[in-house]
Order: structure tokens, then C-alpha cells, then sequence
């Protein structure tokens, strides 16, 4: 499985299985490690992932926030998240945030009224 954008400049994105048991995958994400910041391409990588995943698999999504930057917190990336995880969410056992700084503490605070409740029974943010 490879994502298009990442077979033409490989590690453009991260998204990858970190772990897979046989009904159960952990998916890991370090923010910076991609270099992509493009929203609709980063969509379209986990999308593909995803879509390869047996639809009775369980999955979780870890997501090192170390050195996230700034400018990359938009609305728009906070709103396809949330649509990734509706998407997905029947098997979705945990979104798990880590190394998150305060200024993207923040910004879930903010951002948390607007989340739906799948979202919100998932998402763990450790320090």
C-alpha cells in the first residue's frame, strides 16, 4: 500500500502501523517527521490506509505532537480529523495526543465544544 504522494517523495506524510495484532492495529503519526502540511493530501494518505483496514479490525491512532508549530494548527486540519474519526469511528478504540504543548492545549480547549461526541469519547491528550 503506498500512498502517492509518498511513493513520489517517500516520508512526505506520517501515517503508518505501528503495531497490528490480529484483530487490532495502532497507527502512529510524528508530526515532525512529515513535511507535508497540505490538509487534503494528509486525508488522502490516511484515507488510504484506512480504507486497507479489515472493517471488523479494531485501531487506535497515536500522534507524537512534538515541534508541532503554530501556523499548522488551522480549522480546517482540526475539522478533517474530526471527519476522519467519524468516518471511522465504529472500530476507533482511542486517539491518543502526546508531547502536546500548551499552546495546543489551548487550542483543544477552544476547539473541544465544537468536537462531536465519538470524538471526545476517544481522544486522550497525556502531557
Amino acid at each position: 500500500m503506498s500512498c502517492p504522494h509518498c511513493a513520489a517523495d517517500p516520508g512526505l506524510h506520517s501515517f503508518h502501523i505501528s503495531e497490528q495484532y490480529e484483530n487490532h492495529v495502532c497507527y502512529l503519526t510524528i508530526v515532525r517527521e512529515a513535511r507535508d502540511k497540505k490538509v487534503s493530501r494528509i486525508v488522502e494518505h490516511i484515507e488510504l490506509f484506512l480504507s486497507k483496514k479489515p472493517a471488523h479490525m479494531t485501531w487506535e491512532w497515536a500522534m507524537d505532537c512534538k515541534d508541532f508549530k503554530i501556523e499548522w494548527y488551522t480549522l480546517e486540519l482540526t475539522l478533517a480529523l474530526q471527519r476522519l474519526i467519524q468516518k471511522y469511528h465504529i472500530t476507533l478504540l482511542k486517539f491518543r495526543l502526546f508531547h502536546v504543548n500548551n499552546f495546543m492545549r489551548a487550542f483543544l480547549d477552544i476547539c473541544k465544544p465544537f468536537l462531536d461526541a465519538k470524538v471526545k469519547s476517544v481522544l486522550v491528550v497525556e502531557k
